[in-house]
């Protein structure tokens, strides 16, 4: 079931530990995740865009935004259509590898 597209709601109590976390330490990565995935063989940029885009217009955890809203931090979704356009994909353009030293 979809949420609501930006109503404010409280934190659950793991996100309000995180929140307060990160007001302490504004510059700390320790809650960043990232992980890139290499695709090799024939490529369509718009295709995959489309792709992506209907992925995070599906899913509200793509859409969660934060923010501090005076009576404390709240959290809301935003309307499906709000991503980013654009990309930082480097399909278009292979990349070189360096042999691996053994």
């Amino acid at each position: 079931m979809a949420a609501a597209e930006n109503v404010l709601r409280e934190l659950m109590a793991g996100q309000l530990g995180i929140w307060n976390a990160q007001q302490l330490e504004p510059e700390s990565l320790a809650f960043n995740v990232s992980e890139y995935v290499e695709l090799r063989g024939e490529f369509d940029v718009e295709l995959f865009q489309e792709a992506l885009r209907r992925t995070l217009d599906r899913a509200d955890a793509f859409r969660l935004r934060f923010t501090d809203s005076g009576g404390g931090p709240r959290q809301y979704v935003d309307p499906a259509g709000s991503a980013p356009s654009g990309s930082s994909t480097s399909a278009a353009r292979p990349t070189r590898r360096r042999p691996r030293r053994s």
